[in-house]
């Protein structure tokens, strides 16, 4: 159980938790937007979508990319199962450039197929929001001080 006012959040991937802390609010990406989560929210199911999840631990924001999967919402805990979570500075960012690159080619290629172009669709979004999160957050740099390069 949390301790009052705040919410227990849980990562979870196939490897294991990622992230787990008692904290006062969760955001997470939903296919509309996003989804504030304070302690005490209505119990519900939320299908997530790549994007950034946020969680207010102690008034410091921590950042950290979530792949598809669902948030499972309680009064007092939000469990998160993701297929992927990554933080940003862990991003790879020429690898998600050439994921990015790879996935728009076979996307242009197989539009007509609605299974292999839904799976190309579901690569860009990942590569987009993983490019994302690294650019806004990333604390790492290169030489030019650009995240980029």
């Amino acid at each position: 159980m949390a301790e009052e006012g705040k919410i227990r959040i849980e990562i979870v991937t196939p490897y294991g938790v990622f992230y787990e802390a008692e904290v006062e609010s969760v955001t997470v990406r939903v296919k509309d937007g996003e989804l504030g989560i304070m302690h005490m929210h209505t119990p519900m199911i939320a299908a997530l979508v790549p994007g950034e999840t946020r969680a207010l631990e102690n008034g410091v924001w921590k950042h950290c990319l979530t792949t598809n999967g669902y948030a499972e919402i309680g009064h007092d805990l939000v469990l998160i199962m993701v297929s992927a979570a990554e933080w940003p500075d862990d991003i790879d960012i020429p690898r998600a450039k050439k994921a990015l690159e790879r996935a728009t080619e076979r996307y242009a290629t197989h539009r007509s197929n609605p299974t292999l172009a839904s799976r190309d669709r579901h690569a860009m979004e990942r590569a987009k929001a993983r490019l994302d999160i690294a650019a806004k957050h990333a604390t790492k740099t290169g030489a030019s001080g650009n995240p980029f390069l």
